[in-house]
């Protein structure tokens, strides 16, 4: 608080003692503050003169440190700041969202074409004068969350991740934690859940082998076998590596043997005392991460109330409310109750899609944004893994307007999310190191992944001409 206050008192005096003074702007002294304080914490204190380092945390040598740190060349990002302006009508604050200054098209269009970071950099905030005194000038202009390839804006979202990669770091540092870590992770199909969470998983422990991430699908298992000799895969991955592998469980909510969420049961023992059973006796699974990804449900709420009826009706037909009862009873046999509560912790992944069109939700304003700047990151980042030859050795990705608006259009339907986009970038072709209009898959692909292209109107958007 020291230092925020003496950062905002010096900023004071030097406008107040300047002539022909700008309009006051704390912004620049607010976030060197934070800086200062920041890397104060990092380093410490002096061991014999404490009080000194408090003295120092904003000198001129500190401050060009914190220039250093913020190189637009070459950017750290831990130590990016932002400073936002909200209205503080309160009728109005709640309808203020901090992604409202992200939905401009012509952003959208910054983030494939040169990157979040770059995008969102704002070199001009704060006045000249306050701008020569105190660095640093520049800021970021939205918050955003960055985990290995893993780029998010969205508030709600940056907070369900930061709590889970705050849990998956505990376990991976507790070795007294012998059971297994379990995760459920629920999203409509497409939208990237399995990659969301290994990018956790590599930001916790960069050093993981690929060969620690096992993944088994069980809409293609017919029988408990099966599953039993997964377990000792994990086992033996376990035993023979210091990493904790990350154990992917797809489709973990597909019905087995004519029963709706009919694998449920066998992962009881496995998550609670980390033993499962094997032909002739039980066996120890070891650390490991239990990763549940959903198949048949969007999110943990939906899963939860699969096949429940909080109420019957009276005036229902007696043959239905014995189906209801009969429905009840199933989601206590396949012990739905006891898996969810068996859980550490589940993730709900956004999709990039509008509400369907049988849906009576309506997308304000702010939705509309949230979607668009999701869209554009996940095309930003398809491009960069995909489309090298786009790619200029100043990360700037050649890509018309047009194409970006046509990807990015908001009544535009992806089929299967971002498994949809991916595959209309990789069915691309590069015309002279560019992506354009033609060089679009042709339309049958492109209907084949979705639904409304090219529904601005535009003709060249509706119909691409191929090469």
């Amino acid at each position: 608080m020291a230092i925020a206050l003496t950062a905002v008192t010096r900023a004071v005096y030097e406008w107040r003692a300047s002539t022909n003074a700008p309009p006051l702007d704390l912004g620049p002294s607010l976030r060197l503050a934070v800086l200062a304080y920041n890397k104060m914490f990092d380093t410490g204190f002096e061991k014999h003169d404490p009080f000194q380092t408090a003295k120092a945390a904003l000198s001129p040598d500190v401050r060009d440190k914190l220039k250093s740190l913020l190189n637009p060349n070459e950017p750290t990002p831990e130590f990016l700041v932002s400073s936002l302006v909200f209205p503080t009508d309160p009728v109005k604050l709640k309808e203020w969202s901090r992604l409202d200054n992200m939905g401009d098209p012509d952003v959208a269009l910054k983030i494939v074409r040169n990157g979040v970071e770059a995008a969102c950099r704002d070199y001009s905030a704060g006045s000249d004068t306050v701008q020569r005194v105190w660095w640093p000038g520049s800021q970021i202009t939205c918050p955003f969350m960055q985990v290995g390839k893993l780029q998010t804006f969205d508030r709600d979202e940056i907070e369900r991740l930061a709590d889970l990669a705050k849990l998956m770091r505990k376990y991976h540092d507790d070795v007294s934690w012998s059971t297994p870590l379990s995760i459920a992770v629920f999203g409509p199909p497409g939208a990237g859940k399995s990659f969301t969470v290994k990018e956790l998983m590599k930001a916790v422990n960069p050093a993981i082998k690929e060969s620690s991430i096992l993944t088994f699908n069980l809409a293609q298992f017919d029988a408990f076998e099966l599953l039993t000799e997964a377990f000792h895969q994990v086992q033996d991955q376990a035993l023979s590596s210091d990493d904790v592998p990350l154990v992917i469980f797809d489709e973990f909510d597909s019905s087995f043997q004519g029963s709706p969420l009919g694998w449920l049961k066998y992962f009881l023992a496995p998550m609670e005392d980390g033993m499962f059973r094997g032909r002739t006796a039980n066996y120890k699974v070891g650390r490991a991460v239990f990763l549940f990804a959903g198949g048949t449900a969007d999110s943990f709420e939906s899963f939860t109330k699969a096949n429940a009826n909080s109420e019957i009706k009276s005036e229902t037909s007696p043959d239905r409310r014995q189906e209801q009862r009969t429905e009840q009873i199933d989601q206590k046999a396949v012990k739905l109750p006891d898996f969810a509560s068996r859980l550490m912790a589940h993730l709900d992944v956004l999709g990039i899609n509008p509400p369907p069109k049988d849906s009576k939700k309506v997308e304000s304003e702010s939705e509309k944004a949230r979607r668009r700047v999701r869209r554009a990151t996940l095309l930003r980042s398809l491009l960069v893994n995909f489309a090298d030859p786009i790619m200029a050795p100043d990360g700037k990705a050649n890509v018309a307007a047009d194409v970006v608006t046509a990807f990015l259009g908001d009544r535009v339907f992806y089929k299967n999310e971002a498994r949809s986009m991916k595959a209309l970038v990789r069915g691309a072709r590069w015309i002279g190191k560019q992506f354009l209009m033609a060089s679009l898959p042709s339309h049958r692909l492109i209907e084949l992944h979705t639904e409304n292209w090219g529904s601005g109107g535009h003709p060249a958007l509706r119909f691409p001409s191929p090469i």
